[in-house]
């Protein structure tokens, strides 16, 4: 093995790019030729953005005054645009590298106060700069230019084989592949952020949730320290993408997403796990007013009006809340619990809910699309009612009919846990159906026994299409004896405001006929106020989500009141649900809102206690009369 550096002929004018090119003796280091000359060059920086070089920013270390002068002259003859910078030792050029960025460093092995191993090893050692390295030595061999490349620098040139064609070619290599790392490096910090983040929202994905959880769960055991888990889960959501389209619904998720960022601290973890699912890690949070506060503030970030162009929507929260050492000391266990008491807080309408033992298996379990059509064979659904009354005076108005199914499998599911399912396998018209004929002949029967209230059915958008089922149901209320006048049809706001026009020729023939039509969910969807005032139902319906906990001068009490002017000035019933205290129906009362159901005023029963019910109120009534 020969040990000197052969080195090529000076390349003539005829000679081709490769002539340029040289190797190490024996194949030990081969440099292969450049492509012709790209100038400018381009870089593309750490966070994707690409910057062109019309100037590449040269350092020259070298304390040999006339070899200095030599590498200027030849780097002068190529087209490499650039500025050079002398640095004439190894403390200087510390200090400059130190101080300002480079683009490309020329460095000679023999500094006449160290060697260019040692300063790169300094430059190592501190950070100090990223910029590609170019050796050029007049002494050494093939171990030397090896180890040199071990070192990490770029490329390797003795002098006597420099010029101006060896010189730019190993320039031009040593900032392409610089550009290549840098891209290499921006692309696998990007594949790093969507493996940890979610794209849409910017908050952390499910997978560095889980992260911090353990992170936090080791600080807290370590540390003596508290902190609570939260678990959100979207109301509404399904009716945005339904109605509006996926892509408003991404736009409805970004925004929540940063609205909650906006309200967690920085000692925080806001994360989005999938869907309309997201999570909140609340540090040093644990009191019940501290968690109320919390809560509060998220599900009121939530709740606020989201832009999509010329309309307003609105989709509430649940939220479920785990407690550290309270609830749980392990990552499966909180996630458990926290999950349990969000499906409680949405079975019971609540804004959030703090886990306790009895929400422990409070989480539904979701049948099939063949389960249900069984069901509905098998006559496993039934209706509970809820009363509907005068608010000032407390007299019986109306009924509500809420449809159960007692499945030998899943137990009791309410209507959330199976109305999706009936409307996405097209079973929701014989869903309804049967729902209507266990309504109507039960209302047959009480209008027999002189208890004579409206009953309200709700009604999905999807049937609006299809009017065969309008005469349907007008041939069974008369095989019961019943008028149009008797039943209310409540739709959702949301059906509403996105149905077309042969759905919106159903609506009117169904005015036309007699049947009372009402808006349910008033205030969380898309109707505005003044197609209300074109389309004039009999009835609109308060969402619970306002009437919950309302307080005079709430944002809730203000849209509240807006409403109630609207019904007053249209001549319009108004309803609200889900009232559940004493002071949230004093403050209806107040705001002049006429009718009202919910808790506080009887739950949903059964027919055999809503008969009862109804019974006794009437005596009561005749008494104090």
């Amino acid at each position: 093995m020969r040990n000197s550096i052969r080195a090529l002929p000076m390349p003539t004018r005829s000679d081709s790019t490769s002539r340029a090119a040289f190797e190490f003796a024996n194949g030990v280091i081969k440099r292969r030729p450049a492509p012709p000359p790209q100038a400018p060059s381009t870089i593309t920086t750490c966070d994707g953005t690409r910057l062109r070089l019309d100037v590449a920013h040269i350092l020259l270390i070298d304390d040999d005054d006339v070899d200095r002068e030599r590498v200027k002259r030849y780097l002068g003859k190529t087209d490499l645009r650039h500025e050079i910078v002398d640095a004439t030792s190894g403390d200087e050029a510390l200090h400059r590298l130190s101080n300002e960025e480079f683009d490309l460093i020329l460095l000679d092995y023999q500094l006449g106060d160290m060697t260019g191993f040692d300063l790169l090893r300094r430059l190592q050692r501190h950070e100090i700069t990223r910029a590609p390295i170019i050796m050029i030595t007049g002494g050494g061999d093939e171990n030397l230019a090896v180890e040199a490349l071990h070192q990490g620098i770029t490329d390797y040139i003795p002098k006597r084989s420099l010029n101006a064609d060896t010189l730019r070619i190993a320039a031009q290599n040593a900032m392409r592949l610089r550009d290549i790392e840098r891209e290499l490096e921006s692309t696998q910090q990007r594949l790093l952020r969507l493996s940890m983040y979610d794209e849409l929202t910017g908050l952390p994905n499910r997978w560095l949730f889980f992260d911090r959880l353990d992170q936090m769960i080791a600080r807290a055991e370590r540390q003596g320290e508290n902190f609570s888990l939260f678990m959100i889960d979207l109301n509404l959501f399904k009716e945005v993408n339904d109605y509006h389209g996926h892509a408003s619904g991404d736009r409805v998720l970004a925004q929540i997403g940063e609205r909650l960022k906006q309200v967690a601290r920085k000692c925080d973890t806001v994360a989005r796990l999938g869907g309309d699912e997201f999570a909140c890690l609340l540090a040093n949070a644990h009191s019940d007013i501290e968690l109320d506060v919390c809560a509060s503030k998220l599900h009121a970030s939530i709740c606020q009006p989201i832009s999509l162009g010329h309309t307003l929507v609105h989709v509430g929260a649940a939220i479920g809340i785990a407690r550290y050492r309270t609830d749980g000391q392990d990552r499966d266990t909180l996630m458990a619990r926290a999950d349990a008491a969000m499906y409680s807080a949405k079975a019971s309408h609540r804004r959030y809910v703090l886990f306790d033992e009895q929400h422990r298996d409070n989480r539904a379990v979701t049948p099939g699309c063949q389960s249900l059509r069984e069901g509905i064979e098998r006559g496993e659904l039934y209706l509970e009612y809820q009363p509907q009354i005068l608010l000032a005076s407390t007299q019986v108005v109306g009924l509500e009919a809420l449809v159960r199914w007692q499945s030998p499998t899943y137990g009791v599911l309410r209507p959330n846990d199976f109305i999706p399912i009936a409307e996405s396998s097209g079973l929701i018209s014989e869903l309804t159906r049967e729902v209507l004929t266990i309504g109507f002949e039960q209302l047959s029967m009480w209008r027999a026994s002189g208890l004579v209230h409206p009953v309200s059915f709700n009604i999905s958008a999807r049937l609006l299409d299809d009017g065969e089922w309008i005469q349907w149901m007008l041939d069974e209320m008369r095989h019961q004896g019943l008028a149009p006048s008797d039943v209310i049809l409540e739709i959702t706001e949301t059906a509403i405001s996105s149905s077309n026009a042969n759905q919106r020729k159903h609506l009117e023939e169904l005015s036309d006929r007699g049947f009372q039509l009402s808006v349910d969910d008033f205030g969380t969807g898309f109707t505005s106020f003044k197609s209300i005032r074109e389309w004039l139902p009999a009835e609109v319906k308060i969402d619970r989500l306002f009437v919950h906990d309302v307080k005079d001068g709430s944002s809730d009490a203000s849209i509240i009141q807006s409403i109630v002017t609207l019904a007053n000035n249209l001549g319009i019933r108004l309803v609200a649900e889900g009232i559940e205290t004493q002071a949230e129906q004093d403050f209806l009362v107040r705001s002049g809102c006429e009718c009202g159901q919910g808790f506080a005023i009887a739950p949903p029963m059964n027919a055999e206690d809503t008969t009862a019910w109804l019974t006794a109120k009437i005596s009561s009534s005749e008494t104090k009369h």
